[in-house]
């Protein structure tokens, strides 16, 4: 690509920390390869290692499934009064999703963690599951502006027509199809270059030679010589994307409350002169993460769409498949001040939504319509993983009572088709104390989006956007 340098809004200087650095990623529970459970004495010494380091440095993932021990799941609950970074995971849609990426049944259930949430067979699997990713948000913006980004001035996708000749919303939804779908295939393609780069010019033969098939093959993991050979596309700003379609779809084309020129330009002046409009959208938009069915049917649309269009892409690695994922490492705070205003009330520069995450704010269902939304999204098919990020009191944890609330909550997300969720415990008077007084407040580690940080460490933007997340009760 070509063209000048565009330089980053004065305030993205307080992000300079918003980056995980877990030097290993530690599995906890889950099943063994023949699918018994795999829940043992050192599973729990893990647990109480966890607790006296505050989960830093690593990341640390627990696997739950239907024959876990009732005891291990309290521990897990346990935890979080002590400090926040655990990642739970449900092995029962983990598990078919590794199978519907290739995964012979005893490899499926013998997953572990990579990274963030990113889950991958532990025999022979050359995963690459990060990386690669696609600003869903920055789709719908180049949907409504004809394939241009309003920052960078430019077209950066096709030409997929003017929005204000759109008959209804089927036309908008085909031209953000078009939109993805060439952004993906960009980003395959790029992926795609990387790969034959590094088998021609970089190969690695020494962890080439702790997998079984490059050694009976002798081809190197660059090449394909995995059993499992994978790589992947990860989407950011979901809830975002999906809430700003529900809005445009409901206000524009069903209700006619404003034509699509009034939005068009509100978004371009940032609602500039239309605060009234701007609440409007904010407080009436339908929103994932409420237990709403029109908002939840419109974000299981988009990441079905994201999912497929990531499935189909070619790979350039004999064997190897794209993986999609939802997981955003805290560049959603970089997308939002690289975009414009959005449909559903955001204005320019804020955050967008992280992860599979609900807009910050959107949660008014409480905890519960948050994982009902959550599980409406077909999670077999988010085979790279997706990351869920909720904020509970630490009083939630404090007693029996509050932790036996949590783990029927967690049991009735899984049972539903959830995946995963992790969760700061802790409340928005600490987090603000941090902020002004980080020397009291050096050991708060927090989760970022799939990462854990101490949030002293954090920069001040990533730092808001965790404060502006809802804090549940139970």
């Amino acid at each position: 690509m070509s063209g000048n340098l565009i330089p980053l809004p004065s305030y993205a200087k307080d992000t300079a920390s918003e980056l995980g650095a877990d030097a290993q990623a530690v599995t906890l529970g889950g099943l063994t390869p023949v699918g018994g459970d795999a829940t043992n004495e050192l599973s729990f010494l893990f647990l109480d290692a966890f607790i006296n380091v505050r989960a830093m440095p690593n990341s640390v993932a627990v696997r739950l499934h239907a024959d876990t021990p009732a005891e291990f799941v309290q521990k897990v609950a346990e935890t979080h009064h002590f400090t926040s970074g655990l990642a739970l995971f449900n092995d029962a849609v983990v598990v078919k999703s590794q199978q519907n990426c290739g995964c012979a049944d005893e490899h499926a259930r013998d997953y572990a963690v990579i990274g963030c949430v990113e889950p991958a067979p532990q025999h022979d699997a050359f995963a690459c599951t990060s990386g690669n990713d696609v600003s869903l948000a920055a789709i719908l913006e180049m949907t409504l502006n004809n394939g241009r980004l309003l920052i960078m001035g430019r077209r950066l996708g096709p030409r997929t027509g003017d929005p204000r000749e759109f008959k209804d919303f089927d036309n908008l939804w085909f031209a953000f199809h078009r939109q993805l779908r060439h952004t993906v295939r960009f980003i395959a393609r790029c992926v795609n270059a990387k790969d034959e780069a590094f088998a021609r010019a970089f190969p690695n033969p020494f962890i080439s030679s702790t997998f079984e098939s490059c050694v009976e093959t002798a081809t190197d993991m660059t090449a394909g010589g995995a059993a499992y050979n994978f790589a992947s596309i990860s989407g950011r700003g979901l809830a975002t994307a999906a809430d700003s379609l529900g809005a445009l779809k409901r206000f524009v084309y069903d209700e006619n409350r404003f034509t699509m020129d009034e939005m068009l330009e509100a978004l371009a002046s940032n609602f500039r002169g239309r605060e009234k409009m701007r609440r409007f959208l904010w407080s009436n938009t339908p929103r994932y993460g409420a237990d709403n069915p029109e908002a939840d049917a419109m974000a299981a649309r988009v990441a079905a769409l994201f999912c497929d269009e990531v499935a189909r892409c070619k790979a350039w690695r004999p064997g190897c498949r794209f993986r999609p994922g939802f997981f955003s490492y805290g560049m959603h705070v970089h997308d939002g001040m690289l975009l414009g205003a959005t449909p559903d009330g955001r204005r320019a520069g804020e955050p967008v939504s992280n992860s599979i995450s609900p807009v910050n704010g959107a949660e008014t269902a409480g905890p519960t319509g948050v994982f009902l939304s959550v599980a409406r999204i077909n999670h077999e098919n988010v085979t790279n993983g997706g990351s869920l990020n909720m904020k509970f009191s630490p009083s939630l944890f404090s007693a029996e009572e509050g932790r036996g609330k949590f783990i029927a909550m967690l049991r009735a997300y899984f049972l539903a088709g959830g995946m995963h969720v992790q969760c700061n415990a802790v409340d928005n008077e600490t987090l603000r104390d941090a902020q002004k007084n980080p020397d009291r407040h050096r050991g708060l580690v927090v989760r970022v989006s799939g990462y854990s940080a101490c949030f002293t460490d954090l920069g001040k933007s990533i730092q808001d956007e965790i404060i502006a997340r809802t804090e549940m009760r139970g």
